[in-house]
């Protein structure tokens, strides 16, 4: 998320404010995996 917009990191984030996103595993366990996001608009 970029801090300098969202007011409540435990609220509703819009998905241009989310900056990029890290892939969970079933198991629950980050695979290493990241994704930028092409909507993000600083």
């Amino acid at each position: 998320m970029d801090p300098r917009r969202v007011e409540d990191p435990n609220g509703a984030v819009p998905p241009e404010d989310i900056v990029r996103a890290w892939e969970v595993g079933p198991d629950g366990v980050l695979t290493g995996h990241r994704m930028e996001n092409p909507s993000y608009r600083p």
